[in-house]
């Protein structure tokens, strides 16, 4: 704590004492007294956080992580390779090949920005 600190709270409850004409309250009051006073109020408004403390509500981030990935999800397309099945068939010969999409992975959908999937 700061004598600026201190002195900024005497001046203040001055001011308060003052506005609610209560100045013959704390008139006779000694300037030390005061100085005391500013300083215990400095004090007190250094741990007002720690008393009042509202932590962020952490559902927030949640639905705005929640509401960014069904934002990629609905934006998602039909795979063109695999028609939107997520499977390759095709036939090599005499044998039929039935495999998972190399582009989309399986799950029949790609993102057209290609980029990550948000987290």
């Amino acid at each position: 704590m700061s004598d600026a600190h201190a002195q900024y709270w005497r001046e203040a409850l001055e001011y308060a004492f003052d506005g609610c004409d209560l100045w013959s309250v704390i008139k006779d009051v000694p300037s030390a007294k005061l100085d005391e006073l500013g300083a215990s109020l400095a004090t007190s408004a250094e741990c007002q956080d720690q008393a009042f403390h509202r932590p962020e509500n952490p559902m927030i981030r949640e639905t705005d992580i929640l509401t960014r990935k069904l934002t990629w999800e609905r934006e998602r397309i039909g795979c063109e390779p695999c028609g939107g099945s997520g499977r390759l068939k095709y036939n090599a010969g005499p044998w039929g090949v039935n495999t998972g999409c190399h582009v989309c992975g399986g799950a029949g959908k790609v993102h057209p920005r290609k980029e990550r999937e948000p987290a």
